[in-house]
């Protein structure tokens, strides 16, 4: 049994706004941009971070720290409390322009949507395989309308590939405010480079799990058989990961 990624074009594209929380509120009030901010449900010291701005992140700060523990990685760090509904409003701005690319759009949570672009090929397109300069191409102009209508602080990586999975990992490739494709072409050689946890779905334990029988990237975890899935998961989990192996849906289990 072998594997072989499968042909299929580089379709959908997942679009993550960068720093999502703290990123809005330093487009809102121009005198935060540039500076490490985060947002908290609670801004005292035992309040929990929601989000952490690009520059905050560089300090340290993550998503899930208290208060307390960011102000001491960074002493200058601006703490906001949350303001939904300032996230919703450009949420809606968000989706109303991707629905102007294609109208099979999906919000995957206040600041993802993954999105078909079937449609924005023409036949000739396709018949040159044209898809993946297309797509990104297309990723270029998204990035740049946002940027042009919505808020000249507002970054988003694009990632762009044969299916919703794949296109969130490309996402993630070169955070914040990437575009990159996964298609047949460079999909082993990006692999290759990815660790265990930057698949989603994969935390610290099942990494360290897969790591103790010899599985230490996101490649040879694509190579993995079954059986060997199996025992490292100890479950009928490893044989379900290793039929969307794992959850690449682009990807073609043959036999030999």
């Amino acid at each position: 049994m072998t594997t072989q990624f499968n042909p299929a074009a580089p379709t959908v594209m997942h679009i993550d706004l960068n720093s999502c929380f703290a990123t809005i509120e330093q487009q809102a009030n121009p005198l935060l941009r540039g500076k490490p901010v985060a947002v908290a449900a609670y801004t005292t010291d035992r309040g929990c971070i929601l989000a952490a701005s690009v520059e905050a992140k560089r300090l340290g700060i993550k998503t899930g720290m208290r208060v307390s523990d960011g102000k001491h990685l960074a002493p200058n760090l601006i703490v906001l409390p949350s303001d939904p509904e300032k996230y919703r409003f450009v949420n809606r701005k968000l989706l109303a322009l991707l629905e102007q690319y294609s109208n099979d759009v999906t919000v995957k949570s206040i600041d993802e949507f993954a999105l078909s672009l079937r449609g924005v090929f023409s036949d000739e397109a396709i018949s040159k395989d044209c898809h993946a300069s297309l797509a990104m191409t297309t990723g270029q102009e998204i990035k740049q309308r946002i940027k042009a209508e919505i808020g000249e602080w507002l970054t988003v990586s694009v990632g762009i590939a044969p299916n919703r999975y794949l296109a969130k990992v490309a996402s993630g490739l070169h955070k914040p405010d990437g575009l990159d494709v996964i298609a047949k072409q460079n999909a082993e050689e990006i692999l290759a480079g990815l660790r265990l946890e930057d698949l989603c779905g994969i935390k610290e334990g099942y990494g360290n799990r897969l790591r103790r029988y010899g599985i230490t990237s996101a490649l040879k975890f694509y190579h993995a058989p079954a059986k060997l899935l199996a025992h490292a998961f100890a479950s009928r989990v490893g044989y379900d990961w290793w039929l969307e192996a794992p959850r690449l849906g682009s990807i073609t289990r043959l036999g030999i």
